[in-house]
């Protein structure tokens, strides 16, 4: 049996603003990296108050996807992730 990626409810919490926003994410993808790593849309970014003013620890990466090479912004430790389920976080 093969592992499937599976959609669920995450509280994320900025670090710096405190701003915290409830989305649908999709785990067990598959993808792997030696940290934790989250990617975020930027109507998302916006609400946790990460963007469009980058925090002073942002770095500037290319990453080579499906659809081919783009850039993008890494914000270490900037966001705290939990699963919210019916009975728990």
């Amino acid at each position: 049996m093969r592992n499937l990626p599976v959609r669920v409810r995450l509280l994320l919490r900025s670090v710096g603003s405190g701003r915290e926003v409830v989305v649908r994410g999709i785990v067990n993808t598959g993808f792997m990296s030696d940290f934790p790593d989250i990617a975020l849309p930027v109507s998302v970014a916006e609400e946790l108050n990460l963007w469009p003013h980058p925090q002073s620890n942002t770095v500037i990466a290319t990453f080579e996807t499906g659809g081919g090479v783009v850039e993008g912004y890494i914000i270490p430790q900037s966001v705290i992730v939990k699963v919210i389920t019916p009975d728990r976080e």
